[in-house]
């Protein structure tokens, strides 16, 4: 089995179902295969910074969904199954993981337009010139590695902060680590990634000239332009 990047998980969820969770996201994207050994349960809450209490519920959860199976004096394995079978213990998973990245634009589209507005109508040259360097640092982090994400997510933490707004400030810094997600679905081709720097190009406008109502539509506009490449059934 190969090498593992596992981030800790965060505390705003519920510990063992947010470890089960990613590793079911494993399964998904093939980053763990049938057949493949899990890291052993000490390594597992050391990875994800929780206890080994929350990693042994997890793998209950999953032995009982038939994704994992545990071997007496081996170890835990994934389900070493047939391909279709595998596919369709996964089906419900994925379904799930979808809703959820559905669920989250739905925060975005409700949060996200507000600070845009609240961040136009606050504004000093200072925080606005900060803006236009993270954009810049994004056009750049694009150009030299076609990833963006950590400016894109940092240009959003950015207007919450001008919002002047502890609540409003607050409720971001809260849900950040759910909505960073989305945002690296929603920047997985340069051309998703053209368009972050588009709309934020159209968002830091609006700041510039105060408009709070045009902000909001920007944001609006940028985050159903998001969710209509991820989502374009809805």
């Amino acid at each position: 089995m190969t090498s593992l990047t596992i981030p800790p998980v965060s505390a705003t969820h519920s510990v063992s179902a947010e470890v089960a969770r990613r590793i079911r996201v494993m399964l998904a994207s093939g980053e763990l295969a049938p057949g493949d050994r899990l890291p052993a349960e000490r390594r597992l809450a050391e990875a994800f910074g929780v206890s080994r209490n929350s990693v042994r519920e997890a793998i209950r959860v999953l032995t009982n969904q038939g994704l994992i199976v545990s071997k007496v004096g081996s170890g835990t394995y994934v389900a070493d199954v047939q391909g279709e079978e595998f596919a369709a213990a996964l089906a419900g998973v994925v379904a799930l993981e979808r809703k959820r990245l559905s669920d989250i634009f739905q925060v975005r589209l409700f949060l996200e337009p507000q600070i845009a507005a609240l961040a136009a109508q606050n504004r000093t040259e200072e925080e606005l010139a900060e803006l236009e360097t993270l954009l810049e640092s994004q056009r750049q982090a694009i150009a030299a590695t076609g990833d963006g994400h950590a400016e894109d997510q940092a240009f959003h933490a950015r207007l919450a902060a001008m919002t002047d707004n502890a609540v409003v400030e607050r409720l971001a810094a809260t849900i950040s680590d759910i909505v960073g997600e989305s945002r690296a679905e929603g920047l997985q081709s340069r051309e998703r990634q053209s368009a972050s720097v588009l709309a934020h190009e159209h968002i830091l406008k609006a700041l510039h000239e105060g408009d709070a109502e045009a902000a909001e539509k920007a944001m609006r506009d940028h985050l159903e332009s998001i969710r209509g490449m991820l989502f374009p059934e809805e």
